[in-house]
């Protein structure tokens, strides 16, 4: 091997050399990218047919790879392309460029007697659709940091076999492979002024598409709303634990819970300051006793307040 000769493969990586044209410069330069078949600590069920790639360029988009390994190599077909991302973990690329589309729910129907209705979908199902929507990037593509990398899931193992025998076949002959060559423009990110072109169209996005955006969120924040307040009121149509059930009054029916909650509290209280009071029978006859006492010192009270009024005014007092 002479002097500076990069090695076909390296361990268990294949060297796969490409060239990338530069045309702010006009200078080719040659890349390497290593790769060798997913071999991950904890295998899930794409491992079996995946390629883990390391250095890959920092424009690579997942129609690159697509184009190297179906169109280039003439190899397996690649179903889609997870991308490294900058913290080390996997994030899935569909597109050099980012675009916010609606989520798309599909609501499973449940038969009600003759006639089928969608389901009721739970708040959290809803706050999960919120946190999908997301504001349009005002940046074209995605820029990777140096020496990334990705893993391409091909459509089986037999098709991750035969891109790998290809990328070997290649790193061993001595003609290189242009990155991107007969690659439609659009499917790569653009650099120099045309990245700059772009990122300024980015920047300001149409209104329509703000506004379709901001309603759809709106709406299904609103959802989001109705589903907690059908799950409130679930909730206080339940019996308590000694088979109780609240009656409140509240506006169209909707009682706040920390007013419930503090009422349910203090009679709770109530009942554990009185609960032992009154036991055994002798109490219980004091306390009669106690209010009858109570009883006779009032009237007295009473009848000695009307004799003294009749006195002042002069009238005769019945004698008992």
């Amino acid at each position: 091997m002479s002097k500076g000769k990069v090695p076909h493969e390296v361990k268990d990586y294949v060297a796969l050399p490409v060239i990338l044209q530069s045309t702010a410069s006009g200078k080719d330069v040659k890349h390497y990218i290593y790769i060798k078949a997913s071999e991950p600590d904890v295998p899930d069920q794409d491992s079996p047919r995946s390629l883990f790639l390391v250095n890959i360029p920092v424009t690579t988009t997942d129609a690159q790879l697509r184009h190297l390994f179906t169109t280039q190599l003439s190899a397996g077909h690649v179903e889609h392309v997870h991308f490294a991302a900058q913290d080390g973990a996997l994030s899935t690329s569909s597109s050099a460029l980012i675009a916010t589309t609606k989520p798309t729910v599909t609501e499973p129907l449940t038969t009600l007697g003759k006639r089928k209705r969608p389901a009721q979908t739970t708040p959290a199902e809803i706050e999960t659709k919120l946190s999908s929507y997301k504001l349009p990037s005002t940046y074209p593509s995605t820029f990777h940091v140096a020496g990334s990398t990705a893993i391409a899931v091909f459509l089986d193992r037999t098709s991750r076999d035969q891109s790998l025998r290809a990328c070997r076949k290649a790193a061993k002959s001595s003609k290189s492979l242009i990155w991107s060559a007969g690659l439609a423009a659009d499917k790569f990110p653009s650099l120099g002024p045309g990245r700059y072109e772009a990122q300024s169209k980015f920047t300001f996005p149409p209104r329509a598409d703000l506004l379709a955006l901001a309603n759809d969120f709106m709406t299904t924040y609103s959802d989001l709303e109705a589903a907690r307040a059908r799950e409130s009121a679930k909730r206080r149509a339940e019996p308590d634990e000694d088979g109780f059930i609240t009656v409140t009054r509240g506006s169209k029916g909707v009682v706040k819970s920390d007013e419930a909650e503090a009422i349910k509290a203090k009679a709770k209280e109530k009942q554990d300051k009185t609960g032992l009071q009154n036991f055994y029978r002798w109490q219980m006859r004091e306390k009669r006793r106690e209010e009858q006492g109570a009883l006779l010192r009032q009237f007295d009270e009473e009848k000695r307040r009307v004799t003294e009024m009749r006195q002042r005014r002069g009238g005769v007092v019945p004698e008992r």
